[in-house]
């Protein structure tokens, strides 16, 4: 919802039995309103979930490892005049969550 003064909220509407995996779920959610005092903890919002870590030894050379073996299917790609199979796996490149 956007307001008349440009603030802006993201309202959402969910049934009674969802609520409680709703306010599992996310930590970024903050309680408006709860005329009903459904929600019986306080509910502190937290970016927790989103912090980037540093990754394990292991987790670093998996990542490397798969990085150099995918790497030569661009390459082959590329010579065999198949740029939608070559862009295929560039972009799963650069989606690699390591």
């Amino acid at each position: 919802m956007l307001f008349d003064d440009y603030n802006k909220i993201d309202l959402t509407l969910l049934p009674l039995e969802e609520l409680d995996n709703y306010l599992k779920g996310d930590k970024l959610i903050k309680v408006l309103i709860d005329k009903d005092c459904r929600i019986k903890r306080d509910i502190v919002p937290t970016d927790i979930d989103y912090h980037v870590r540093k990754p394990s030894a292991r987790e670093y050379d998996d990542c490397c490892n798969e990085f150099w073996n995918v790497t030569p299917y661009v390459i082959k790609g590329l010579c065999r005049k198949e740029i939608l199979f070559a862009i295929d796996i560039l972009i799963r490149l650069f989606a690699m969550s390591c």
